[in-house]
């Protein structure tokens, strides 16, 4: 599909998209059966739910703030659950 015409192949127009526009996009998965998956996150860097569910809860500052000129950043408010609470995210999760 290389030498396909100009507007004639969707994958180069989506990858001629403006960094700011694509930046941070991924398809997310369904959680239909995710407490059956071996690997967790959009980059698959978790390898446990619970790894998953505490990172998020914590939202740790990212590296990734240097792509936006920022020595630290996060796109992440932390959830700031308890731990009851994670407990039943999980349990709930389990039922999917």
């Amino acid at each position: 599909m290389a030498n396909a015409p100009n507007g004639e192949c969707p994958k180069v127009e989506y990858l001629s998209l403006a960094m700011e526009r694509a930046l941070g996009t991924f398809k997310t998965p369904s959680l239909r059966g995710v407490t059956q998956r071996t690997v967790f996150g959009h980059s698959g860097q978790f390898t446990t739910l619970e790894d998953m569910l505490n990172h998020y809860n914590d939202a740790p500052q990212g590296a990734h703030g240097r792509l936006v000129g920022q020595s630290t950043l996060s796109e992440l408010v932390p959830l700031g659950l308890s731990p009851a609470d994670l407990s039943d995210l999980r349990a709930f999760l389990d039922l999917l």
